[in-house]
């Protein structure tokens, strides 16, 4: 009889150890934490171009200016107001996915603002004149803007160069035939020179050397 109790005490004692470590088991089992979506910087470097909007004529100024916003996607990058005036971007030239340039006009004037890495940092050009005329890309680090300078004379021209260039303001008469400029301030090691063809009478040769 004796024996029986401790045989019935040890088996009650491993019924309940066995109890116990399912129990814990069963306690100590966590569900894993789900995974964090990423964050993702939408202008996060580098940029690019295609993202670059210009809306002209915006009434954030008031309705008595003239002006222009520019964009990279939905974030303002800078805006241009003009009282009782025009003030707009005429053109956009997109080279590659890093350069643009942006032909502003106001009033007294042209100029052409330019990025080389995407739209995140701009540099500004002024480049007078009263009527836009052409504007030539030689190469990345290299570009030209020609206008007609004098109201009062359509012939009177000006040409600045835009990135390394020694050409500002630079201005002559549109007169008939081949007329030759030099702009020895350029980077320019693949080319003698360049032409800029301003209408089937007049063209412009910039000799780089």
């Amino acid at each position: 009889m004796k024996k029986l109790g401790v045989l019935l005490i040890l088996i009650l004692g491993l019924f309940s150890c066995k109890k116990d470590k399912s129990t814990t088991s069963a306690t100590n089992v966590t569900n894993p934490s789900p995974t964090p979506t990423p964050t993702v910087d939408p202008y996060a470097k580098p940029w690019n171009t295609k993202f670059i909007s210009i809306k002209n004529g915006s009434n954030s100024c008031g309705s008595h200016y003239g002006s222009y916003e520019v964009f990279y996607k939905d974030l303002k990058l800078w805006q241009k107001c003009e009282p009782y005036d025009y003030c707009m971007i005429i053109k956009s030239i997109v080279l590659n996915d890093s350069i643009l340039f942006l032909v502003e006009q106001v009033k007294y004037g042209f100029t052409v603002q330019h990025s080389t890495d995407g739209g995140f940092n701009w540099q500004n050009y002024p480049a007078g004149g009263y009527k836009f005329i052409k504007f030539l890309i030689v190469n990345t680090e290299l570009s030209y803007i020609v206008l007609s300078s004098d109201p009062n004379n359509p012939n009177i021209y000006s040409l600045t160069g835009i990135g390394k260039s020694n050409l500002s303001l630079y201005q002559d008469t549109l007169k008939k035939g081949t007329h030759t400029i030099f702009d020895t301030g350029t980077s320019v090691t693949h080319l003698d020179s360049t032409l800029i063809n301003i209408n089937d009478s007049v063209n412009f040769v910039i000799k780089f050397k």
